[in-house]
């Protein structure tokens, strides 16, 4: 098919003649391409506008699917070809192997299932792109013919399951996605791959035969690598595994100690009870996960890694206690108060750069230890945590106090289902802090404030929650601050929960939803949470009959603000937020 080139301007865009464009194509063009193959190749003409190019596709949907071999006979000469995101493209033709000059091959988000022995014909080739082709289940059997492959991509590749023989003479490969341990092809196939770098998956795990195995891939050596993903089977295949396997997979994994100068690190489905030594020896990972280590009871002394950012700890159902260990303080419980000690003369920051904690799928997990009372100028936790999501823990009857982590902006806890009250050390509040906090500096009372920069707050799937309360014998609001930046509250399916702390509204408008919390409901009229509630802001009441929604009218709300300031809330924080909210100031 010819498209006239007046049809376009000089600087390659659809130009002045655009209707008479696509007067052509919808009439023209598009009876020439009806039920036929076709190739078109674009060369210097193109925009990014998809409005101009889709009356185009819309002209050429009347081809016949696929590709005919006639096509490749024609373009022996192709260096590249991008068949990306074609769902219609189940197979390639044999010629594709004509294609001797070719050099990048894309055919990523297609519907290939297996490609034709005649691609290893293709002995220029450098990269061959297969991301996100879902059905494809085979190699060619003699891609190791492939000597000039530098990069292969396969990610999102769940149906490949085996690599073909020869992959380890493509010692050219930079980029290898994924490595495969199936049968016919050992973990030492890749020993031999040194230039590999960026990101790769090593699978198949389970099926290594011993620790030495391992050490001959010689990870430590391939610095190349940032991103390693090891991965030892399904869970249902790991089920029951003996006492000599599980020592042989401790064994494997110690031995893939990767380069210290890794950044990302994922381990999945682990069967051995203890993670590796080397794990703590990163000078410059920022992710880790570890994800359904069903078997380890323990974690190693994470704390210490100085530049992790994101912890993803997901179904490692045998641990019981995140303690001191895990932040990697638990040598300081076995100094003794001499000041001169080295330990606490230096100032020790635990978890020092992380940003995003998820803790999930922890059955068994009973205790968290935050030691903040300890916090002092030898101290520190997790000053820089942004994102903390707590799911799926049912044996977790008490929260650490969070309310200390001085960065902290999101907090979602859902499914503890033994945690019943929710009191003063969830905030961070002792009675030592209440003292401190009547006490006076230059004139002033030293204030508390706790979640100082939380923003987002959300409590969902708490089946025995009961008691959320704050509130201690000596406490003084005039100089405590509780969520001052609270800006959204999520209550989900807490069913039991009766009152909501008042504090955490005293500051700033908050929106709040509210879903299937019927005891909360029903002493709507009593609660600040439902009194504050905007004009037409309802949520999901729809367990309670008795609910009875308040308008929050502009008196309304300057009686409960007066009320704040007649408990005597004189700081200057306290006023300015208050004459934001068009709201009266403290007299």
């Amino acid at each position: 098919m010819v498209i006239p080139t007046t049809c376009f301007s000089s600087s390659g865009n659809v130009g002045n003649t655009y209707q008479e464009f696509w007067g052509f194509v919808l009439t023209t063009g598009g009876f020439q391409v009806k039920d036929k193959l076709f190739i078109l190749v674009l060369d210097d003409v193109w925009t990014e506008d998809s409005n101009q190019w889709g009356p185009f596709k819309l002209a050429l949907d009347g081809g016949a699917p696929g590709l005919d071999g006639k096509i490749f006979r024609l373009w022996t000469c192709l260096r590249s070809l991008d068949l990306s995101n074609n769902y219609d493209l189940c197979e390639l033709p044999n010629e594709i192997g004509d294609l001797i000059h070719l050099r990048y091959l894309d055919l990523s988000m297609t519907s290939v299932w297996k490609l034709p022995n005649s691609l290893s014909n293709l002995c220029n080739l450098q990269t061959l792109k297969l991301n996100g082709c879902q059905f494809i289940c085979e190699l060619p059997a003699s891609m190791g013919n492939m000597i000039s492959l530098r990069h292969l991509e396969i990610y999102n590749t769940e149906r490949l399951r085996f690599l073909p023989e020869g992959i380890e003479r493509l010692a050219s490969l930079r980029s290898l996605s994924k490595f495969i341990v199936s049968k016919g092809r050992k973990l030492g196939d890749l020993k031999g791959l040194n230039l590999i770098q960026g990101s790769i998956e090593i699978s198949g795990l389970r099926r290594v035969k011993s620790a030495n195995e391992a050490k001959e891939v010689q990870l430590a050596s391939k610095r190349g690598i940032h991103a390693l993903t090891l991965d030892f089977g399904l869970a249902n295949e790991l089920e029951n595994i003996s006492e000599v396997d599980k020592e042989r997979m401790e064994g494997v994994l110690e031995g893939l100690q990767p380069h210290p100068n890794l950044e990302k690190l994922k381990i999945n489905q682990y069967p051995g009870s203890k993670l590796p030594s080397w794990m703590i020896l990163f000078s410059e990972l920022r992710v880790l996960e570890l994800k359904y280590l069903t078997q380890c009871t323990t974690l190693l002394s994470l704390g210490r890694l100085p530049l992790l950012e994101v912890l993803r700890i997901d179904g490692m159902i045998s641990v019981r206690r995140l303690g001191l260990d895990f932040l990697g303080i638990s040598d300081i419980e076995e100094e003794n108060d001499d000041a001169t000690s080295s330990i606490n003369k230096e100032k020790l920051v635990v978890f020092p750069n992380l940003i995003k904690l998820h803790i999930m799928e922890m059955s068994e997990l009973e205790e968290w230890v935050l030691p903040f009372e300890r916090s002092d100028d030898t101290l520190q936790i997790m000053p820089r945590l942004q994102i903390l999501d707590i799911w799926s823990s049912p044996k977790l009857k008490a929260l650490p106090a969070l309310g200390r982590l001085e960065s902290l902006e999101e907090l979602d806890i859902s499914g503890l289902d033994s945690l019943q009250r929710i009191g003063p050390e969830f905030f961070g509040i002792s009675e030592d802090d209440v003292t401190r906090c009547g006490s006076s500096r230059g004139g002033e009372s030293v204030p508390i404030i706790v979640f100082p920069k939380l923003k987002t707050l959300d409590f969902s799937f708490i089946s025995e929650l009961e008691e959320w309360e704050m509130m201690m014998p000596s406490w003084r609001e005039d100089v405590s601050f509780i969520m001052p930046c609270l800006k959204e509250l999520r209550l989900g399916f807490c069913k039991k929960l009766k009152v909501v702390p008042h504090n955490i509204f005293s500051y700033q408008p908050v929106k709040e939803r509210i879903e299937f919390c019927s005891e909360l409901n029903k002493r709507s009229r009593r609660n600040q949470i439902i009194i504050r509630r905007e004009v037409g802001e309802r949520g999901d009441h729809s367990d309670d009959d008795d609910f009875t929604p308040i308008t929050p009218t502009k008196s309304l709300q300057g009686e409960l603000i007066t009320s704040f300031l007649e408990m005597s809330i004189g700081t200057s924080l306290f006023v300015q937020q208050s004459s934001r909210m068009g709201e009266p100031e403290k007299p």
